[in-house]
């Protein structure tokens, strides 16, 4: 009999899986496969893209990570889908035009090009560029927004604190109103913000990674130069702003780790374990993880002329250990 896969297993097979589609994807981008039906055929553009990725999970969580390994036409594939600047005599200069060698009478001489031009591949990413940045734009505002709040929370927590201490060192009547102090979001508001319930990260975070960010500034930059500012103009201040502000309050949007909190109890029975809030197991006996103890067992079992079970512990006292990461 068969046994069964871990549910693990399938999760990682199922990741894997779905990431050659959007490799598959990507190719077909480039190929420009002809996709519809036979009455209504079209070749594949962005719009495609997108709503192959909207099939691939729920939530169109993979609509974004699709776009963006379609833009990344990694070295050494434009030879594959395109030709040289100078098969391109639409984006090559004047003089080059000038200099070719003519075909017959008074013709240019336009070499046979079986590949998509230069030019066309970088019309091709300044669509999916486009296409990208309006999936960013609802994060990029919820971030922004967060920070604001941040700034405006701050403020009234200075005003607080100084306040507070102001009354400390004039020693006013006890029977005085003490100041409000200004209350925090609650998850409903951090909701709003972006912040999600699973994580400490702002949303950004992980839809967005900062290396990702830099790439995305780099390349808005390099197509509005090369395209005259045209359909990009705007683009890299947009998210040269967005990356300032990100950088300035990192620890905000993504909280480093700090201090990790271990509990451990004597209850043999996991169910019967309350753990508190964000709290997770780690493992049902600390004793496994043990060297020295592992080390004793072997001792022992030696000694007893038996066989030492590599898995085991040898002072084995029961119990379950969680862990909690402070952000």
């Amino acid at each position: 009999m068969i046994e069964p896969v871990p549910e693990e297993t399938k999760q990682i097979f199922e990741q894997a899986l779905t990431r050659f589609r959007v490799v598959k994807i990507k190719y077909d981008y480039w190929a420009e496969k002809v996709v519809g039906d036979a009455k209504a055929q079209t070749v594949m553009g962005v719009q495609q893209v997108i709503t192959q990725a909207e099939d691939l999970g729920p939530k169109s969580e993979w609509v974004l990570p699709c776009l963006l390994e379609a833009f990344e036409l990694q070295h050494g594939l434009p030879t594959q889908f395109g030709g040289t600047a100078s098969e391109d005599l639409a984006t090559c200069e004047p003089q080059a035009i000038a200099q070719a060698p003519p075909a017959g009478e008074g013709e240019l001489a336009r070499p046979e090009v079986t590949k998509m031009s230069l030019g066309k591949i970088r019309t091709k990413q300044r669509e999916l560029l486009e296409a990208i940045l309006v999936r960013l734009k609802p994060h990029n505002e919820r971030a922004e927004g967060a920070i604001k709040a941040l700034e405006a929370f701050t403020e009234r927590r200075l005003q607080f604190e100084a306040e507070e201490e102001r009354r400390a060192r004039s020693q006013e009547a006890v029977g005085a109103a003490p100041p409000v102090e200004p209350e925090r979001p609650n998850r409903a508001q951090l909701d709003d913000m972006g912040f999600r319930s699973d994580s400490p990260n702002h949303a950004l975070e992980h839809v967005l990674p900062l290396a990702t960010h830099l790439v995305l500034a780099r390349e808005c930059l390099r197509h509005e130069m090369q395209s005259g500012g045209s359909s990009m103009q705007g683009k890299f201040k947009q998210l040269e702003r967005s990356l300032a502000l990100r950088l300035r309050y990192r620890h905000f949007l993504c909280p480093p780790l700090v201090d990790v909190d271990v509990l451990v109890t004597s209850q043999k029975d996991r169910k019967k374990v309350g753990l508190p809030d964000k709290y997770d197991f780690l493992t049902e006996d600390l004793n496994v993880h043990s060297q020295r103890n592992r080390q004793l067992e072997s001792e022992s079992a030696i000694a007893e002329g038996a066989p030492a079970s590599p898995g085991s512990a040898g002072a084995q006292r029961p119990g379950t250990s969680a862990g909690k990461d402070k952000t």
